[in-house]
């Protein structure tokens, strides 16, 4: 009798970043876990969780890393823009155009970073410069951030960085309206009033985009 061979499957984890926004209530943790849930046993992948407000204590013993302490977030994004910087010599010598999690030549896994509740890690300004530099160039190198926020869109959103706002808006964003942990509009399919706040923190037009923020919520 021949034996059953099931091919392995694809992971369905990507490198793009994400965001995933909404208020109080609305479900943001629930949809964190969910996507940890699928990439802890995706192929070649790695987890590492900031976690200052500890919604995700559970998952202090399954990340490869878990931060819970402002000290320990910011030495996790240290070593991820070192590891960056490593990872893009490996790859420029290798003479790679692309990476690729699980590459035989550069045997480098996917690295995903998970920053809950962001705004608690943006209100330092290392990390802010650290985050910038993780998030506009991390992806070309195996290392995918994943951030979820409270506030909307405004001056002070991503602790005022541009090159943040940008980069976050440009990936798969996840807005959770009300209070539910069902719904929402997923992936590149964001709300117009997500998109025209973003749109005015990007061009500096705070007053508008506070406005925008007030309206959406």
């Amino acid at each position: 009798m021949n034996a059953h061979i099931t091919e392995p499957k694809e992971s369905r984890v990507t490198v793009i970043n994400e965001l995933i926004t909404g208020p109080i209530g609305s479900g943001k943790t629930f949809t964190v876990r969910q996507r940890l849930a699928d990439e802890i046993n995706a192929p070649n992948t790695q987890t590492w969780v900031i976690d200052l407000y500890t919604n995700l204590p559970d998952w202090s013993s399954k990340a490869d890393r878990y931060a819970r302490t402002p000290d320990a977030a910011r030495m996790l994004l240290q070593d991820a823009c070192a590891e960056i910087e490593d990872r893009a010599a490996r790859i420029a010598e290798l003479g790679l155009p692309e990476f690729v999690a699980g590459d035989e030549k550069h045997g480098l896994h996917l690295v995903v970073i998970t920053i809950e509740e962001t705004q608690a890690v943006l209100d330092d300004l290392e990390c802010v410069r650290l985050v910038e530099r993780m998030v506009r160039m991390g992806r070309k190198v195996g290392l995918k951030t994943r951030m979820t926020n409270t506030a909307r869109p405004g001056p002070t959103a991503f602790g005022g960085s541009l090159v943040i706002a940008e980069q976050m808006a440009a990936g798969d964003v996840t807005e959770l309206p009300g209070r539910s942990v069902v719904g929402g509009v997923t992936g590149r399919g964001k709300s117009r009033a997500f998109d025209e706040a973003t749109a005015r923190l990007v061009t500096g037009d705070s007053a508008a985009s506070d406005s925008d923020a007030k309206a959406a919520t």
